[in-house]
């Protein structure tokens, strides 16, 4: 038999021999997933608030065991249409981090955030795959807004921050710093985003958990 394939693997392993067996390598396997996941958003949620930095050796590895726990759990997957009405595999998982990164890095063209929040959330599409990954940005973004309304208000800068993000968003240039008390520049108002990614995150998925994704 083929030793490295995944069928041999999950039936022939350390799990046990029959469909049982392979049934429980397949929950311990989504197990893994999500305790991945718990470490790497808590993980990189720590970094940004405490340095202010999200790292290469938390994002990409999970991105690459994010991608491998899926194949071998569910296998490659289904067609693009399958792995958008159903999830799991490894299509699911590349779906998933196209998007979130993607969607991520075209923000950060336009200077909206780091490039370390880019792979934060491309790790999570790979950990949990589409559709898991629209949820995780549309509450990421929203607790990131508030975070960033709250900052804004607090440095007595909130119509400033809003002109600049109308101009980030659908003007031509990146956001300049803005000068205060008349210095040449000052350093812009910024939040800890793998914060906010970390607490969408986790809001969204306690919320697919408990039954009440859409």
């Amino acid at each position: 038999p083929d030793y490295w394939s995944r069928e041999t693997f999950l039936e022939e392993g350390d799990w046990d021999a029959g469909a049982s067996g392979a049934n429980m390598g397949h929950s311990e396997y989504l197990i893994a997933i999500q305790i991945l996941l718990f470490a790497v958003v808590v993980s990189s949620a720590y970094t940004d608030i405490t340095i202010r930095k999200v790292y290469d050796w938390i994002t990409i590895p999970a991105t690459v065991f994010g991608a491998t726990l899926n194949y071998v759990a569910d296998g490659a997957g289904g067609g693009p249409l399958t792995t958008i009405h159903n999830g799991g595999g490894l299509s699911s998982s590349a779906l998933g981090w196209l998007v979130g990164f993607g969607i991520f890095f075209v923000v950060w063209l336009r200077g909206g955030l780091g490039f370390g929040d880019v792979k934060l959330m491309g790790a999570i599409g790979a950990l949990k795959g589409f559709p898991f990954i629209i949820g995780a940005m549309f509450w990421s973004s929203l607790v990131g807004a508030i975070m960033a309304l709250g900052a804004l208000a607090w440095h007595g800068r909130l119509l400033e921050g809003l002109a600049g993000s109308v101009r980030r968003f659908v003007g031509l240039s990146r956001p300049q710093p803005v000068a205060e008390d008349n210095a040449t520049a000052a350093e812009a108002v910024t939040i800890p985003y793998g914060f906010a990614i970390a607490v969408g995150t986790m809001m969204w998925w306690a919320m697919d958990e408990l039954g009440g994704a859409v």
